[in-house]
């Protein structure tokens, strides 16, 4: 969540740039990954933020959406109206292979970077699995990480995350 905040400050920075930034549900978008963004913007950089629509706007014209990425109706609808400059999800694993392949066909404005990157766990043998290791799409790139190699969880955290169940520790630890 860290590297993805850090990252999304590239497309932030664009003028009139247009960002999707999300979860399958915007509640935990709202209470992990938009505390964590928020450790990275500078507030003055801010013009509004209007939750209950969940548009952030900036001083330099672009735009953050998050909505709910949940297969409705209402979220499909949503997003076949973007023009979007970037689309950046957290908990990957939580969207289903239609929902990123309508996020990726909107990735078509001018003047960004025009990229879909996010962070998910390994749930085996998925579409998730299928994209990256077993028929990875044209111009994908995958930066695969344990945790214990995550410089930004306490060593306490991480001495934790090794007393788990080995089931548990591949997946969530080894990235298994």
């Amino acid at each position: 969540t860290t590297s993805i905040c850090i990252e999304a400050m590239k497309d932030i920075s664009i003028p009139k740039n247009k960002i999707l930034m999300s979860r399958k549900y915007v509640k935990e978008f709202e209470s992990t990954t938009l505390p964590e963004l928020m450790n990275f913007v500078p507030p003055e950089s801010i013009r509004s933020h209007n939750k209950s629509d969940g548009i952030i706007q900036f001083i330099n014209g672009t735009e953050i959406n998050y909505m709910p990425l949940d297969e409705s109706r209402e979220a499909f609808t949503k997003i076949a109206s973007m023009n979007l400059g970037a689309c950046i999800i957290d908990q990957g694993e939580e969207i289903t292979e239609n929902m990123f392949n309508a996020i990726k066909g909107r990735l078509r404005r001018q003047n960004s970077r025009r990229c879909f990157y996010g962070a998910f766990n390994p749930e085996g043998h998925n579409w998730q699995w299928r994209l990256t290791k077993h028929e990875p799409i044209a111009n994908m790139e995958v930066w695969e990480s344990i945790s214990t190699d995550n410089i930004y969880l306490p060593k306490d955290y991480v001495d934790e995350l090794l007393l788990l169940p080995d089931r548990i520790k591949k997946r969530y630890v080894y990235c298994s």
